[in-house]
């Protein structure tokens, strides 16, 4: 059976999702396991994609914070499926239980959290595809330092995408942007601890990173 296409309205929604790629090393040839995390705008198209060497809590909201400010702005609605760093399981009248750190984010920035329903996979296709993309069309056939010389190319390579005509809409996502309407960020210091993560110095002055 057909599915109809789900559109939106400008800044109404933003769909983000993790994916899991592997980059080759610049000086030894060897392969490295990262997670990316793809947002893709609902009305622009307008993509950000983010490499971490995790997907934990941390590396999620360090990726969507940057992802906002990227766009410029945020949108009314986050969209993800059911994963371990938003949801934590449901209570008796089914609804979703945030996990705490995500749900301080939503409210520091002024958005409403939504998930796919389970094993409805298209309901987020936007950003399904935005994965797809990235891991076909980024990573092969190209060689990286250090996973800070990963994230600065492919944020070129998201510049360079968000510029060219969207097969579906035919317009640029760089210019539809502008059309988002995206609600401001609040000051930098009220999500500022959300970029950073703490970590324990052991007696004799070992730390884990």
């Amino acid at each position: 059976m057909a599915t109809q296409r789900y559109e939106t309205e400008p800044g109404k929604q933003v769909q983000v999702d993790w994916g899991i790629g592997f980059y080759q090393d610049q000086k030894d040839g060897r392969c490295h396991k990262v997670y990316v995390l793809v947002m893709v705008l609902g009305y622009s198209r307008a993509m950000y994609a983010e490499f971490s060497n995790h997907c934990n809590i941390h590396s999620f909201l360090r990726g969507l914070i940057q992802g906002f400010s990227y766009f410029g702005g945020v949108t009314d609605i986050v969209l993800s499926d059911q994963m371990k760093t938003v949801i934590l399981g449901w209570d008796e009248k089914r609804k979703p239980i945030w996990h705490p750190l995500f749900l301080d984010v939503a409210l520091t920035l002024g958005f409403i959290p939504q998930v796919c329903r389970a094993r409805r996979p298209q309901t987020k296709g936007k950003v399904e595809r935005g994965v797809g993309y990235v891991k076909a069309n980024f990573l092969p056939g190209r060689k990286f330092q250090d996973r800070g010389d990963l994230n600065r190319e492919v944020y070129q390579w998201c510049e360079e995408k968000n510029q060219r005509l969207h097969g579906t809409t035919g317009q640029k996502p760089k210019e539809l942007l502008l059309q988002e309407n995206l609600k401001p960020l609040p000051s930098p210091e009220s999500y500022q601890k959300y970029l950073t993560e703490k970590r324990k110095v052991s007696k004799d002055g070992f730390l884990s990173y």
